[in-house]
């Protein structure tokens, strides 16, 4: 499963969004904009360990252990070079083989694949949604999530 399409699709959403819509609530309860960024810039570094078996901090940290951060100043910049380099990790042949780790849970690379597509597909639907962007999804990223 090529994760580009979806990576492709959350960045053109991110590009529209603008600091006036970092406070507007999301689909995701209790959770803004603005900590949604800051969840997608962290879970891109953490499934792009994943897919490279690079196990440690970032595939070691739950996501919600600490809630959602705000997002630094530079995340535009940030998820403009961290999507690509996830997409490109999970192109890999072997980022599907064997083990990886992702938010704390040892798990197979396919289904580390598979959760990291539903995260940018579902989380840029979210984005979308909270801040009145249109969202499509082609027929096979919709399957495979």
């Amino acid at each position: 499963m090529d994760l580009g399409p979806a990576g492709e699709r959350l960045l053109a959403v991110a590009a529209t969004v603008d600091d006036g819509d970092l406070g507007s609530r999301t689909p995701c309860e209790g959770r803004t904009v603005g900590e949604l960024i800051g969840h997608l810039t962290g879970l891109t570094q953490a499934f792009r360990a994943a897919a490279a078996k690079d196990l440690g901090p970032l595939t070691d940290t739950d996501p919600d252990s600490s809630g959602w951060p705000e997002p630094d100043a530079g995340w535009r910049e940030a998820l403009a070079v961290q999507v690509p380099a996830m997409v490109a990790a999970w192109r890999a042949p072997e980022a599907w083989d064997g083990m990886t780790r992702a938010g704390g849970v040892d798990l197979p690379g396919q289904v580390g694949g598979l959760v990291a597509l539903d995260e940018i597909v579902l989380h840029g639907w979210d984005l979308a949604r909270a801040t009145g962007r249109p969202y499509d999804c082609d027929d096979a990223t919709a399957g495979a999530c």
